[in-house]
Order: structure tokens, then sequence, then C-alpha cells
């Protein structure tokens, strides 16, 4: 929570400093994200960028409608986005530095970007394709809770699917062999790998996740697996929240 104070008012400091003579919308700044040069973040509506050791913000888009949740690659050269621009959420991706959105999904139904894999090999986000409709009895209509499921999509043709069975055994040797390189202490980090993406066939390669469909919330993708919230609602006894 500390962190995310400090770089709420780092972000505060860089945009005014870059626009004390504008007079643009005063919403907030929403949904920052960090690359190892850049910080980028939503206000009014626009995603703008701004180098990480200080400057001038830079919008990187303003078309109407409406942008949000913008998030970096592993290797910083791109930026995933949501993007409103028709009356339907859907996802976009954006060069770092600017450049041409490339839109990447098409279906009718909301989707919001929740984060790059940390190998740059798959992109996760939330779609709200479930429809399971409750009625009520005050008002006499129905409504759409827990419409909200999880998906990966692998970003290129080569790239296996997410929810295929892999080979987890280990051969005594190799165990012993990573034992040794971890009691050696090196601490270099491994450089991202770029990231490519295949448009073609881009959605067809999408699966939806195992969890049940709810309401998602502070989901990160960490190796492995995906960890977050979900605020889910039983209705009635034929739902349940797991």
């Amino acid at each position: 929570m500390k962190r995310l104070i400090l770089l709420y008012g780092f972000l505060s400091i860089l945009f005014w400093q870059g626009n004390a003579q504008a007079q643009v919308n005063a919403r907030m700044l929403q949904h920052p994200d960090v690359s190892q040069t850049h910080i980028t973040f939503v206000y009014a509506g626009d995603i703008w960028v701004v180098p990480k050791e200080g400057g001038t913000a830079s919008r990187l888009s303003s078309p109407k409608g409406e942008e949000t949740f913008p998030r970096f690659s592993p290797d910083g050269s791109r930026i995933a986005f949501s993007g409103n621009y028709d009356g339907n959420t859907d996802m976009y991706t954006i060069p770092t530095l600017g450049g041409t959105p490339e839109r990447i999904t098409h279906h009718p139904a909301g989707e919001r970007v929740v984060e790059w894999y940390p190998d740059g090999k798959y992109l996760y986000y939330l779609t709200n394709r479930t429809l399971s409709p409750t009625y009520s009895d005050l008002d006499g209509s129905w409504v759409y809770i827990n419409t909200t499921k999880i998906a990966a999509v692998p970003l290129r043709k080569d790239v296996p699917d997410p929810l295929k069975p892999r080979n987890d055994e280990v051969e005594i040797g190799d165990e012993e062999e990573e034992n040794g390189e971890e009691e050696s202490g090196t601490d270099e980090k491994e450089e991202p790998e770029p990231v490519e993406i295949d448009l073609d066939g881009f959605e067809q390669r999408a699966v939806l996740l195992p969890p049940d469909a709810g309401n998602y919330t502070d989901l990160q993708a960490v190796s492995g697996k995906v960890i977050g919230r979900n605020i889910c609602t039983e209705s009635h006894p034929g739902v349940r929240c797991r």
C-alpha cells in the first residue's frame, strides 16, 4: 500500500509539472503500471507514458472513447489495454513509444486486460460471457451476476495451450545439477525475451480457465498461476462461490 501511494504521488508530480497550464478533465490518475524504463497510467480516459526517471508525460492515445488498464509487456516494448470506442470493451496493444493500436479481440462480451504472463507467452484477461440470469421478485426483471471468467491466450501459434498437461518428472541427476547451480550464489537476472504476437487466430487460441464465473479483482499473473480475489454473489441455493 505504501508503494502504491508513493507511485500515485510521483505520477501526480510528473503530470502536473508538464501540464500545469493545460485545462483538461480533472479525473484522477488511474491504473498505473511500471516497466524497467517507463510508467504508464490513465488520465481523463486516455493512456499516458512518462520516463521512469522523470520528465513530461506524453499522451499515447487520444481517440474518442475510454482506455483503461494499461499493462506493460515483460520486455517493456508494448502496452496492452482495454478500450471502449463503439459501445463494447475490447483489448488492444500499442508500442510503448507510440504507434497505431492493434485490436486483438472482437467478442461481443466485455473484456478487460489483467496481465501478461511473466515469460511473455500468454496474456490473461477477464471476459463477461457467462450469462446465468436470476429473476428479481421486486421489479420483475432478470439480473445477471457472476458473469466474469478468467481467460488466457497464447500470444504465438507455437505456444502450447496453458491447460495442456505438463510433464513434471525430474531426473535425480538434473535435480542435483540444479541444486549445485543454486548453491553457486549467482544472482544474475535474465533479460525477458522479445514479445511476439500472432494476430492470426488470436481469439481462437484463447481458453477459459477452470475457476467458476464470479466477480474477480486484484488479479496478478505469476509463474504457473493467477492469484486474486473472487467477490462472488450467492444469489440462490443453486449458486456456490468457490
